[in-house]
């Protein structure tokens, strides 16, 4: 009889399918994950910007807006607060949004926030106060995986995760 002192090719054979079921399987899981942490980091940086609209407009006692018709980028949106002149854009406060990434707030096209905490969305020229307003922050690729971002009007946010096949 001979004395085994390593592996058969077989036994290396079966070895390595084991190992490749299981790195597929994980790349598979990572790339859900990677998904997901980009819709939620974008979700929590819009609800971010939604305080600090609302604390700037309460700390000044000026009308702020979250402006979402930017002609210079289409895919961002920024806080914006009233001056003699107008709307200006408060530095600093300019999000682009991650490829992919869509953020639905129809039909409005800004998010006003008073003084005294309330907040209105604007369509046109016409403001309209609602029980709530919705937002979706989704993904272009898979529009019908979102996460839902409720705000009541006198400050309430609320956020749900949805995935419709």
């Amino acid at each position: 009889m001979r004395n085994k002192k390593g592996f058969t090719l077989i036994e290396l054979l079966v070895v390595l399918s084991i190992m490749g079921i299981i790195l597929a399987v994980a790349a598979t899981a990572l790339g859900k994950a990677k998904y997901n942490w980009n819709l939620r980091g974008e979700a929590n940086q819009f609800i971010m910007t939604v305080y600090k609209a609302r604390g700037l407009a309460m700390k000044e006692e000026k009308l702020v807006r979250i402006h979402f018709d930017n002609a210079s980028n289409p895919r961002s949106y920024e806080i914006q607060k009233k001056e003699s002149t107008g709307f200006v854009p408060v530095p600093k406060t300019t999000h682009s949004l991650a490829d992919q990434a869509i953020i639905s707030l129809n039909p409005a096209t800004d998010i006003i926030f008073f003084p005294d905490g309330r907040m209105v969305i604007q369509q046109g020229a016409n403001n309209y106060i609602l029980s709530f307003i919705e937002i979706r922050v989704a993904q272009k690729t898979i529009p019908n995986h979102y996460i839902r971002i409720i705000l009541y009007p006198l400050g309430g946010i609320e956020t749900t995760r949805h995935f419709v096949k």
